[in-house]
C-alpha cells in the first residue's frame, strides 16, 4: 500500500471478509448521504483544485492517486470486483461483483482462483458493439506487467503473486503463465503463494479491461484514448479511430490536460467532461446508480476561489481536496448552511515512527513512554488553526493503534492502550536500559541531540514542536530538522530520506499512510515487513544482523513480524480480519514502532442543487455516481 493523498511525492471469502466493518460514517452535520429514492438527470459540475490537477492522470496502468481512482471506480472502468461508492458503514468497504458473476472458486490450497464473468457487458464507443471478455482482462494485466517493469505504476507490488506476471514484464517470457482462459467468461488465476486478498486486487483500475487494439501505441497518452466500461465514457469518445495507427489518432475531446509550468505547477485549467455511456445497461450494473446524466470538472483552480463557486451555485463540489476550512466552518455553524456540509473519516494515517535500530529507541520501554508522553489530542486540536493540517487537511481523529478500524470489524474501536499519561511515561522510562538512576528521566547520551526529521508541510512543523517539548518530560531532547516532502521521502536527496535505512533518522514526523484497498494486507505488509525495507518500513522492523551491520547499526537485531504478517495472508473471511486485528494489538502493545495520532477526516460542502450524497470510502471522496441533483439542474 502506499499513500495516496492529491499533490503528494511519494503510496478470501468476498461477502464476509469485512461485513462486520462500520463506524467511518458521515456525522449528522449534512442530513442524509443519500436520498431513498434520489432523481436522475442533470449536469454535475465540479472542480479539482491545482495540488491534484497537476498530477491527473486517467491511464489505468499508470495512475496511482485517490482521484483518479475515484473517477476510474464511479464512472468510467469496471473491474471483476468493485465496492459501492458509500462510507464504512453502508458496506463501502465490502468488494463486490461488479464484472463477476459471483463469487470465485478458490482451490484447497489456495493457489487457484476461477472467476466467472457477467454476459453481455460492452465497452463505451467506440467499441459499443464489443463484449468484455476473459481476455481482455488479461490484456490489460500484461500492460500492467509491461509498464511495472519500467517502474510505471504499482503493478509488481500487487500483481507479482501471478505465477509468470513479473517474467512477461520483464520480457523474458511472451505470456503470464498464471493466466488462462478456458473460455470467453472465465478467466483462471494461478499464484505463486496463498493471497487471501486477491479479490481486493482485483478491485484495482489497471485490472480494468481493455479491449482489443485500443492501447496500443499509447504508453504515455492512453488516458487521453481510454475505452469506458462504466456507466460514463470521455465526451467524443465515439470519435476516436482505434483502426487508424497512434500517431493519427484524435483523442477525445472530453479530456483536456491541465497546461503546467515548467515546474509542474497548473498555469492553464484544464477540463473533464463525462458523459452516458450508450452501451452501460444499468440492470446489469448493481454499484452504480449514475445518477447525473453529466458531469463536467474543471481542472485545475485555487481552494478558496472554488470554494466561492460552490457557495454562488456555480460549481457543486470540489473533488480531490477536502472544502477549506473557512467554509467549513462557516457551514457548520449556520443551522441553514449544515444541511449542505458532509464530514467522513476517510483512513488515512499520521504517525511519529521510530527507528528501532537507533538508540534509545532500540528498547521498547523507551517506545512505550515516548507513546504515553505524546499528547494526541492537543496535536489533533492544532489541525483546525493556520495553517491546518498537512495537504489541505485541517480535521481528523485522534487514533490509538496502527490501521483504521474498517479494515479490521472495528474489533479495536475502543482499544487505547497508551492514553496520554506523562507520569505513565517516566514509569516506562524507569523500566528501560537508559534511565541510569530510575528518575523515569533518560539521563543516557543517546537521549541528548536526537534527530527528527520532520515534513515542512501544513501544521506539522508545530505539532513537532508540540511533541518535542511533551518529550522532554522523559528526558529525550530531539532536535527537529524540518524539510519539504520531496526532501522528507527522497524525491530530491534520497541520501537524507526518512526511507533510507543508512540516514540513520531516529524519528519522523509525521509519517502518512493511507490505504490503496480497504484490507490489511496491503496497509500491514509495506509498513512492517521486509516489503517495506528502503520505503514505508522506516523503523526497519525485519531487517536482519547483516542488513543492520551493512547500514552501519551498531543494534545488532531488530524485532520482525513476518511470520504474523505472513499467516495472516493465508487466510480468508473473518478469521483474516481478527488476524489483523491481533497482529495490529501485537505491533502497538509488544513492537511499538509508531506512535498513530490522527486519522484524517473529508469535509465536503455541496452545493444547494445536490439533493443526494455519498462519501466513497474506497477513494475517500465523493462517489460522483451517487451524488443526485435537484429536478432540472441543468
Amino acid at each position: 500500500m502506499r499513500m495516496r493523498l492529491a499533490g503528494m511525492t511519494l503510496a478470501l471469502v468476498v461477502a464476509s471478509a469485512c461485513s462486520s466493518g462500520g463506524g467511518a460514517a458521515g456525522d449528522a452535520v449534512g442530513q442524509s448521504h443519500e436520498a431513498l429514492s434520489p432523481p436522475r438527470g442533470g449536469v454535475l459540475r465540479g472542480a479539482i483544485p491545482d495540488t491534484a490537477a497537476e498530477i491527473l492522470d486517467l491511464d489505468p496502468q499508470r495512475a496511482y492517486d485517490a482521484v483518479p481512482w475515484g473517477l476510474f471506480r464511479c464512472c468510467l472502468l469496471r473491474t471483476i470486483y468493485s465496492y459501492n461508492g458509500t462510507p464504512t458503514d453502508e458496506g463501502g468497504v465490502v468488494p463486490r461483483p461488479d464484472l463477476a458473476a459471483g463469487s470465485p472458486t478458490i482451490s484447497a490450497d489456495g493457489l487457484t482462483w476461477t472467476f466467472r464473468l457477467r454476459e453481455g457487458i460492452r465497452y463505451a464507443p467506440p467499441f459499443e458493439d464489443t463484449p468484455i471478455t476473459s481476455v481482455d482482462l488479461v490484456r490489460a494485466l500484461e500492460r500492467t506487467a509491461r509498464l511495472a517493469s519500467q517502474d510505471l505504476g504499482y503493478g509488481s507490488f500487487y500483481f507479482g503473486v501471478i505465477s509468470g506476471f513479473d517474467d512477461y514484464g520483464s520480457g523474458a517470457a511472451d505470456s503470464i503463465v498464471g493466466l488462462e482462459t478456458p473460455d470467453d467468461r472465465t478467466l483462471v488465476v494461478r499464484l505463486d503463494q496463498v493471497t487471501g486478498d486477491l479479490a481486493y486486487r482485483f478491485t484495482m483500475p489497471a485490472t480494468a479491461p481493455i479491449p482489443e487494439g485500443a492501447s496500443d501505441g499509447h504508453d504515455d497518452d492512453y488516458a487521453r484514448y481510454l475505452v469506458a466500461s462504466g456507466p460514463y465514457m470521455i465526451e467524443g469518445s465515439e470519435h476516436v479511430d482505434p483502426s487508424a495507427p497512434a500517431t493519427e489518432q484524435d483523442p477525445a475531446a472530453g479530456f483536456v490536460p491541465p497546461t503546467l509550468t515548467p515546474d509542474g505547477a497548473v498555469d492553464q485549467p484544464g477540463s473533464l467532461v463525462l458523459v452516458r455511456n450508450p452501451a452501460w445497461d444499468p440492470a446489469d450494473d448493481q454499484l452504480r446508480p449514475a445518477s447525473p446524466d453529466r458531469i463536467e470538472l474543471t481542472l485545475g483552480g485555487l481552494d478558496e476561489e472554488i470554494a466561492r463557486r460552490v457557495d454562488d451555485g456555480e460549481l457543486d463540489l470540489v473533488f480531490g481536496a477536502s472544502s477549506p476550512f473557512e467554509q467549513v466552518a462557516r457551514y457548520r455553524s449556520d443551522p441553514a448552511l449544515q444541511g449542505r456540509l458532509f464530514v467522513d473519516e476517510n483512513d488515512a494515517f499520521f504517525a511519529v515512527t521510530m527507528n528501532l535500530a537507533t538508540p534509545p529507541f532500540d528498547d521498547v520501554h523507551v517506545r512505550r513512554a515516548v507513546s504515553r508522553a505524546i499528547d494526541k489530542q492537543a496535536l489533533v486540536d492544532m489541525l483546525a488553526e493556520p495553517p491546518y493540517g498537512p495537504f489541505g487537511l485541517f480535521a481528523g481523529e485522534v487514533t490509538t493503534h496502527m490501521a483504521p478500524d474498517a479494515l479490521e470489524g472495528q474489533l479495536l474501536r475502543a482499544f487505547d492502550p497508551y492514553p496520554y499519561d506523562p507520569r505513565a511515561a517516566q514509569a516506562e522510562m524507569r523500566a528501560s536500559a537508559y534511565d541510569l538512576n530510575g528518575d523515569g528521566v533518560c539521563d543516557a547520551q543517546a537521549c541528548r541531540h536526537v534527530r527528527a526529521l520532520v515534513m515542512d508541510e501544513g501544521v506539522l512543523p508545530e505539532q513537532a514542536r508540540a511533541i518535542r517539548d511533551d518529550l522532554t518530560e522523559v528526558g529525550i531532547e530531539l532536535e527537529l530538522q524540518i524539510e519539504p516532502p520531496p526532501v522528507f521521502f527522497g524525491d530530491v536527496d534520497p541520501a537524507g530520506s526518512i526511507h533510507n535505512p543508512r540516514a540513520h533518522i531516529p524519528i519522523g514526523i509525521a509519517y502518512p499512510w493511507g490505504q490503496d484497498y480497504p484490507e490489511g494486507g496491503g496497509w500491514f505488509s509495506p509498513l512492517f515487513d521486509r516489503s517495506g525495507l528502503g520505503g514505508p518500513n522506516t523503523s526497519l522492523i525485519g531487517a536482519t544482523p547483516d542488513e543492520l551491520k551493512e547500514w552501519g547499526y551498531q543494534v545488532t537485531s531488530v524485532p520482525s513480524v513476518e511470520d504474523r504478517i505472513q499467516a495472516c495472508l493465508e487466510l480468508s473471511g473473518v478469521a483474516r480480519v481478527q488476524c489483523w486485528a491481533e497482529l495490529d494489538q501485537y505491533l502497538t502493545t509488544e513492537v511499538v514502532p509508531h506512535v498513530p495520532y490522527f486519522v484524517t477526516e473529508h469535509a465536503q460542502v455541496v452545493s444547494e442543487r445536490v439533493v443526494a450524497y455519498s462519501f466513497d470510502q474506497f477513494s475517500g471522496f465523493p462517489a460522483l455516481d451517487r451524488i443526485a441533483l435537484a429536478t432540472g439542474s441543468g
